[in-house]
């Protein structure tokens, strides 16, 4: 799961634990919010029978 933080946008991977700040801005976890991450699209092209 991938955080964002609102503040600074700095992005963290994994948990985020209490005690958590961002090591850039140095807020606090309550200012993090989850990324949603897309689907990943698939190259396979769907063949057409004829």
């Amino acid at each position: 799961m991938k955080y964002k933080c609102k503040i600074c946008g700095f992005i963290h991977e994994g948990e985020i634990l209490d005690g958590y700040y961002c090591p850039l801005c140095k807020t606090t976890l309550f200012d993090f919010e989850i990324i949603e991450e897309e689907p990943k699209k698939s190259n396979n092209k769907e063949k057409k029978s004829k």
